[in-house]
């Protein structure tokens, strides 16, 4: 039996590929948000041609008004819950987020663009829909991938909390079948930690030191992992696949 792939998983792999990379227009910080703007028409462009007509389905966009105003009314209070989560563990390190008081603009559609195709995608539409494990393997990669691109600095603690949250995240993906209220949590997050310089000892850390200092904390590594098991133990997963 042949293994060459038919013209329809070629096209479908070629526009997936498009997809992943305009991922990279994302993380242009001296652009602001236009690239992250860019990177997010590409990949809605790429993958409706790759997914084909329930495209939104398979990129966790199928939400409507009440999803985006729920998703909306979580990022306000996942804000307030992490600007003090942070507060507490950088002032038990001896740290300070120096504000700029600017808005991280490139953080809306960059998370955004993340939650799309680092978790709907995977989770909504590839054959790991089908696995029931497919949360925690999808957050496992996510998190290597955050270590791969840190050049191996980031502590072994910060890449289980990495873990951790992105558990939780892709739980909220499969429950949800869309992305809004992932999208949501990922936002609050970065919102507050990336709103300033983070000092420590006299020095601006870079980001993976900063994802050590904060991410690697104990207690928040505890309690981001005590939210991931009690999220995958707890009975909200789709019993089907989205789209079944």
């Amino acid at each position: 039996m042949s293994t060459t792939p038919t013209p329809s998983l070629l096209r479908t792999a070629i526009w997936l590929g498009w997809a992943a990379a305009f991922l990279v227009l994302s993380y242009a910080p001296r652009f602001g948000g236009l690239f992250s703007l860019l990177s997010f028409t590409g990949i809605v462009a790429s993958l409706r041609l790759a997914l084909g007509p329930d495209w939104k389905y398979g990129a966790g966009l199928a939400f409507g008004a009440r999803g985006l105003a729920l998703a909306t009314g979580l990022l306000g209070c996942l804000f307030v819950v992490d600007r003090a989560l942070i507060h507490a563990v950088l002032e038990r390190h001896g740290a300070e987020l120096v504000e700029t008081g600017l808005p991280f603009h490139r953080s809306y559609l960059q998370t955004l663009n993340e939650e799309i195709l680092a978790g709907a995608v995977p989770l909504l539409w590839s054959p790991l829909r089908r696995w029931r494990s497919s949360a925690v393997v999808v957050a496992v990669l996510f998190a290597v991938a955050h270590d791969a691109v840190s050049f191996g600095r980031l502590e072994p603690l910060t890449v289980v909390t990495l873990a951790a949250v992105g558990v939780v995240r892709n739980v909220l993906i499969v429950r949800a079948g869309h992305v809004a209220f992932s999208w949501a949590f990922h936002l609050a997050w970065n919102l507050t930690f990336f709103r300033g310089a983070l000092v420590f000892e006299g020095a601006s850390l870079d980001q993976p030191d900063r994802f050590n200092l904060v991410l690697g904390d104990p207690w928040l590594a505890l309690v981001a992992g005590l939210l991931a098991v009690t999220l995958v133990a707890l009975p909200v997963v789709r019993e089907e696949p989205v789209g079944q």
